[in-house]
Order: C-alpha cells, then structure tokens, then sequence
C-alpha cells in the first residue's frame, strides 16, 4: 500500500521524503508546494495505512466482496478513503497556489504500537 501510495503521489508532482528505517513496513512522507513565505505556513495531513487484525471475522478478510451496496473486507472502511481524500486536497491546494509546504504523511503502526 505505501508504495503504490508512493508511486502515485510522485507520479502526481510530490516530493518523497526517504524511507524512515521501516522497511518492511514503510510510512509515507510526501511534500508539494513551495517553502512557506513566512514560518509556520506548512501544514501536515497524517492518516494510517494499516488495519487491525482478522481475528475474529466472520468473512473472508483478504478477498474483498460486494454486497448491498457495501464492500466487505479488512481496509475497506478503515483509512483508505480519508488517505485518498487527503492526498487529493494535498495536490488540489498546491495546484491552487497555496502558501507553504502541504506535507502528506500515511503512517504504520497506528493499530498496535505506534513504532
């Protein structure tokens, strides 16, 4: 996931910071835009890219299914639509001329230890 998010952040004119030692498991750090003009004018857009356990599912976590108008499946609710979201007003504001630095960080561990 963070390095499909990665490739498309790039792709869409994002500067990618380093991987931060997690390399299994890596967070995604994203830049667009240009140096705020004054301090303080950056902001930081953070959401997680993991998900808790299957213990305990009554359906098969890893194959994703359609039902009702609902998608079932581990993720499928958790953060990925508010990481897209993000990521789509990062690059909607610097598209815009936004003052300062737009900073996209998607992050592991939020679920467990917060490593």
């Amino acid at each position: 996931m963070a390095l499909a998010l990665a490739g498309t952040l790039h792709e869409w004119g994002f500067r990618i910071d380093p991987p931060d030692g997690h390399t299994a498991r890596p967070n995604v750090v994203a830049r667009i835009g240009r140096p705020a003009s004054r301090p303080g004018q950056s902001v930081l857009l953070n959401g997680h890219l993991d998900t808790v356990g299957v213990e305990g599912m009554v359906h098969a976590p890893w194959s994703p299914e359609q039902r009702d108008g609902r998608i079932y499946g581990r993720g499928s609710a958790d953060m990925k639509g508010g990481i897209a979201a993000i990521a789509a007003a990062a690059v909607r504001a610097a598209d815009r001329g936004a003052d300062g630095e737009i900073i996209v960080a998607a992050v592991v561990d939020e679920e467990y230890q917060s490593d």
